[in-house]
């Protein structure tokens, strides 16, 4: 079964290392492959493949996108980590994003930071909700691949805000991995529970469409970089 109890940083902390390498070896999976019998296509929309993965035992999915891009590792990776540019490809849902903590092992090129994550509502009858984040970077050895990967913590200085339902997001990553003809594939994959009234049935629609953030990533990115 899945946990979808929220723990404390403190207690989030010595999972990351786990979650990494469960979530890197889903995001190294090639859903377009003969041998691949975990990802179920949904559909492909504006060059992103959606697909998605109910674990054995949970009632919640795993989602993916996937989409490439033709710009350099550093261009895409420097757009993708800096919050700031979330507005850009996320203006519609994203309301507030910052950093609420920081913590960098000294030596280490990446450390650990808690981020805030505040989404519109889609609709009147639906409350807006909102997420804190643990998040490592990462790259590999030799630079093919870089990566994020996120899951939800408690931090007392963000309690859950009135009229704002507070999600919780079990395992979250984003890949960038250099192809042989010099673009870069952008991976998202994604569980989380919606929280609220709202039926998980339902509210499955809407987590596929946010798999295709990978394509609004991709299509910011080349606009910034390729005036």
């Amino acid at each position: 079964m899945v946990n979808t109890e929220i723990p404390t940083v403190e207690e989030a902390k010595p999972l990351m290392e786990s979650y990494r390498e469960e979530m890197l070896s889903y995001l190294r999976e090639d859903p377009l492959t003969d041998t691949n019998t975990r990802w179920k296509k949904q559909y492909t929309k504006k060059n992103v493949l959606v697909t998605k993965w109910l674990p054995e035992g949970s009632k919640f999915d795993f989602f993916r996108g996937d989409a490439v891009v033709d710009l350099t590792m550093d261009e895409i990776w420097e757009y993708a980590v800096d919050d700031s540019k979330r507005y850009d490809w996320d203006r519609t849902n994203t309301k507030d994003i910052h950093t609420v903590e920081e913590f960098k092992p000294e030596g280490e090129p990446y450390g650990l930071d808690v981020i805030y994550l505040r989404f519109r509502s889609p609709t009147a009858f639906i409350s807006p909700r909102d997420s804190l984040m643990l998040r490592t970077l990462g790259k590999s050895d030799d630079d093919s691949e870089r990566w994020a990967v996120l899951t939800s913590v408690k931090v007392d200085s963000h309690p859950p805000v009135k009229g704002v339902v507070r999600g919780v997001v079990m395992k979250s990553a984003l890949m960038f991995k250099k192809m042989a003809d010099g673009k870069v594939r952008i991976t998202y994959i994604f569980m989380s529970d919606p929280v609220g009234s709202v039926p998980y049935a339902l509210a499955k629609m809407k987590l596929g469409e946010q798999a295709e953030c990978v394509g609004a990533i991709r299509d910011a990115a080349v606009k910034q970089f390729k005036k």
